[in-house]
């Protein structure tokens, strides 16, 4: 067991971040190259990430002549490290809003990885502070899953994407269908064997995708309830406070979620125009009257302080 990976980090217009994500890597133990991609960002991101004082043989630092999201962004810089010539066993992706408190996660996750035959493996993430269960993994979404969630009135009562128990083994591993995109561990040549990340989508449904294609590769999730990381993502939630960029966010959403639901679940014309208008709904109807009703909330909140 070589233990040589690469840890795959992607920015866009937030290099400060970034910078922390990467010494957070740095201290992992393991023999990692980390690969930055910088997906075209208008900040200077790249100029300021190339000039900083990291070991160049181990952190590697590239742009993309062109913003293609999430999946092309991680793909090139999975391709990038196929390109050195060096024989990795495992691909970590790992959002620059990700944070490590211990320096054997990732060493700690190949291992079980390895020794349970897994193609991919995550640990538990804790978002802004709380373990949020909906977060950690979920199960494969068919049809009536995606048209129940885009109901917001009706997910809270039916959620059955989310798991409610789950089969823990000796090493405290727990399989499952899908691993939440911002960190997660791949075999390498299993990646392959999928095809890496779905270039078709920009943002949003990458990883129902990789689920989708490890299942029907007879490919096998993990989660480990003994590892950890820390997802910090109070500036994108701060964003999502605005109505119009939580309906712009939903929008890019929704066309991933059209992508995956054509193209995965193969779904006719009936099921198509069914799943678009519960997306109409949802962003004409639920998501203004739910900003109107936290906004007067907030307000009546104020008052009586």
């Amino acid at each position: 067991m070589k233990e040589i990976g690469a840890i795959i980090i992607l920015n866009y217009n937030n290099y400060f971040q970034t910078i922390e994500a990467i010494n957070y890597a740095i201290e992992q133990e393991g023999n990692n190259s980390i690969i930055v991609v910088d997906n075209n960002s208008s900040d200077g991101s790249y100029e300021i990430l190339t000039n900083e004082n990291f070991n160049k043989d181990r952190v590697h630092v590239i742009k993309s002549d062109f913003n293609g999201g999430y999946s092309c962004g991680n793909n090139l810089g999975i391709k990038y490290i196929e390109s050195l010539s060096i024989d990795i066993d495992y691909v970590c992706i790992m959002n620059p809003d990700v944070q490590f408190t211990k320096n054997d996660t990732i060493i700690n996750l190949w291992r079980k990885m390895y020794k349970n035959h897994l193609s991919g493996i995550t640990g538990l993430q804790i978002t802004n502070d709380m373990l949020v269960f909906n977060n950690i993994s979920w199960m494969l979404p068919r049809y009536k899953d995606l048209t129940l969630n885009n109901l917001g009135f009706l997910k809270k009562k039916i959620s059955s994407i989310y798991y409610k128990e789950l089969r823990v083994n000796t090493d405290h591993v727990a399989l499952v269908d899908v691993m939440p995109g911002c960190f997660f561990m791949m075999n390498h040549s299993d990646f392959k064997k999928i095809g890496l990340f779905d270039e078709n989508v920009f943002l949003y449904n990458e990883e129902n995708i990789l689920g989708y294609r490890a299942k029907n590769l007879n490919l096998r999730y993990g989660i480990s309830l003994e590892d950890f990381y820390i997802h910090n993502h109070s500036d994108k939630l701060k964003e999502l406070e605005e109505l119009k960029e939580r309906i712009r966010n939903k929008k890019i959403s929704y066309k991933s979620q059209m992508y995956y639901a054509k193209n995965y679940l193969k779904i006719g014309c009936i099921k198509t125009i069914i799943l678009k208008l519960t997306m109409i709904f949802n962003l004409m109807i639920e998501i203004p009257m739910k900003h109107l009703f936290k906004k007067n909330s907030k307000s009546e909140k104020i008052k009586y302080e």
